[in-house]
């Protein structure tokens, strides 16, 4: 294609490399001047030479074309900007446009309505039981790229499914397009429908919910507010990019400061129900990805070591599987069971990979080392 090639060219072949995407199965899409288009499959970046290394000036076109006008001024000021937008019914792709070394990038994430079903997805059966909550918070943390998003648009379907109320969400942006099932569901958008995930709560809260998806917690204001919110009667569903749950309570407590600690930690034992921490793990067939997750129930234990500021023992409870709780190595030891991950990669994955080595021949044994439950 030249350098001259139409707007409506351009279009045409990304939409071409778009199912192409698909058709891989591939999760990722990143577009760059002076780049062949490159896709992420099953975790690894692979070039796409049967199309034109991208100049400045398509790139330039393809943003002014894809980034929606009210986002526009926001990536002249920040220099990068989260949308959406859906390629067909099962396919909508979470893109951000962003400026390196003053040419313009994008990056695009396939987001898949195929199968959003618990036990399409592997995640642990726990996870019905807590998306059935009538209210309180739920978090799900994991970094960037864990399967985070297809998570909670599963909890959001489960609820859709299963339940009759009004649910809102607050994207930045606006991933999975929800249609109304059995519930009532409104999805605004970071920057199009409203300013903020701060401003967007609050008036969420006057919008006769019964449950809220905030799209991510950053900011003190948004996490307090999301926390009474929980506290009277409503269900709560979030993310944070932390990888266990000691660190999600740690990060919570980070956002206030250390003279309130006792009252915050006093709000999150009557608000907070469950921390997910997910990270994917390669499948065992060589082509897939698999969640392993680590689950906190905040159950009697977990609230009184909350309150007494024992966040780090927090985790010799989950290792007790109490309440159906998992550490992130006991669930890839039960995805190993399954034969859903293999041994080696499990290990290669495992937190202690030599304890790990040493309880797939033996299970896992009692790991309350510090007779938490026994003398709770």
């Amino acid at each position: 294609m030249s350098n001259d090639a139409t707007t409506d060219e351009l279009v045409k072949m990304l939409r071409d490399i778009l199912q192409k995407m698909v058709k891989l199965n591939a999760s990722d899409l990143h577009l760059k001047v002076g780049s062949h288009p490159v896709f992420r499959i099953h975790g690894a970046l692979q070039p796409d030479p049967s199309y034109p290394k991208m100049t400045r000036e398509m790139m330039t076109a393809l943003v002014e074309r894809l980034v929606p006008g009210p986002l526009k001024e926001n990536l002249k000021r920040d220099g990068a900007v989260d949308f959406g937008f859906s390629l067909d019914a099962n396919n909508r792709l979470r893109t951000n446009a962003y400026l390196q070394r003053s040419n313009y990038s994008i990056a695009l994430r396939r987001l898949g309505y195929e199968h959003l079903g618990f036990e399409q997805l592997h995640l642990p059966p726990i996870i019905t039981t807590i998306a059935e909550y009538k209210y309180g918070m739920i978090l799900l943390t994991g970094p960037t790229g864990c399967g985070k998003s297809t998570t909670m648009a599963a909890i959001l379907n489960h609820i859709n499914t299963h339940k009759q109320c009004h649910i809102i969400t607050i994207e930045d942006p606006i991933e999975f397009i929800h249609r109304d099932i059995n519930c009532l569901i409104d999805q605004r958008e970071i920057g199009i429908d409203t300013r903020s995930f701060e401003v967007g709560l609050r008036h969420a809260m006057r919008e006769d919910p019964d449950v809220i998806l905030v799209g991510e917690m950053r900011d003190q204001e948004t996490v307090n507010i999301a926390i009474r919110a929980a506290m009277t009667g409503h269900l709560i569903l979030s993310t944070t990019h932390t990888i266990s749950a000691v660190q999600t309570v740690n990060r919570i407590l980070k956002f206030f400061p250390v003279e309130t600690h006792p009252a915050i930690r006093s709000d999150l034992t009557l608000a907070l129900k469950a921390v997910l921490t997910q990270r994917l793990i390669p499948g065992a067939d060589g082509h897939s990805r698999v969640p392993a997750v680590e689950v906190m129930i905040v159950n009697e234990m977990i609230r009184k070591l909350i309150r007494e500021d024992r966040i780090e023992d927090m985790i010799q409870v989950i290792r007790n599987r109490v309440d159906d709780m998992q550490s992130f190595d006991q669930s890839l030891y039960d995805l190993v069971q399954q034969k859903l991950v293999a041994p080696e990669t499990a290990i290669e994955y495992a937190e202690d990979p030599a304890a790990f080595r040493r309880n797939l021949l033996g299970g896992f044994a009692g790991t309350d080392r510090s007779s938490l439950v026994g003398s709770f």
